[in-house]
């Protein structure tokens, strides 16, 4: 089959949930230094931010040097964390849900954290067949809607369907011109958008009523 089509997961919200991983690890290191805890409110706002806005929220005791120096720490000793599966919720239907939309769409995968962070979600999933490709942001100097703009052009699609759990994914896809695929079933937030899914076995169907309306 000839796919045309580009299928974008924004992983965290739509994917998978590491809030735990990243609130425990964050606290431990907090507390070595003396530091209030953070809630795990200020870790499900902080997905998805630019890592200036990550740090306010999540290190907002520390200069800006030190929280740099202090969140590589925690997203080190998270990243081993992921790699055994611990702290980490995969969504219930994901890989089968994957598999039937790979046999469609060419798909994809972006996060605002390193290729690291994504390829622990590959092996824990063992999805690697499904994925034709993905982008970790933070080894890049991209914010979302360059790293959509990039994968449409190095896979060849001439259409591309984006699909996240925030308020700045829509934007990002918006600002690139492409529908929007709202993952409601993550986080509170009900933002604005045409396209949504309320579980992730809403996923599929959703997709197929974008491309009905849009593509």
């Amino acid at each position: 089959m000839d796919k045309t089509t580009m299928v974008i997961f924004d992983l965290d919200g739509s994917l998978w949930d590491t809030s735990q991983a990243i609130l425990t690890v964050t606290n431990l290191i907090l507390k070595n230094y003396g530091k209030e805890e953070i809630t795990i409110d200020a870790v499900n706002q902080s997905f998805g931010l630019p890592i200036e806005q990550k740090l306010e929220l999540l290190l907002p005791e520390f200069k800006r040097s030190d929280a740099i120096k202090i969140y590589g720490q925690i997203m080190a000793t998270v990243q081993k964390l992921l790699d055994t599966g611990k702290g980490v919720k995969v969504f219930n239907g994901v890989k089968p849900i994957l598999k039937d939309l790979s046999s469609r769409y060419k798909l994809g995968i972006i996060s605002q954290n390193s290729e690291k962070y994504v390829k622990s979600f590959i092996n824990l999933t063992k999805t690697l067949d499904y994925f034709e490709d993905y982008i970790g942001i933070a080894d890049y100097n991209l914010d979302k809607t360059q790293a959509i703009m990039r994968l449409r052009q190095n896979n060849n699609v001439a259409h591309v369907i984006y699909v996240g759990a925030k308020e700045l994914d829509r934007d990002a896809a918006r600002d690139a011109l492409v529908p929007f695929l709202h993952a409601r079933y993550r986080y509170s937030n009900q933002i604005e958008s045409s396209y949504f899914a309320n579980s992730i076995n809403e996923i599929t169907e959703a997709i197929y009523q974008i491309e009905r309306g849009n593509i």
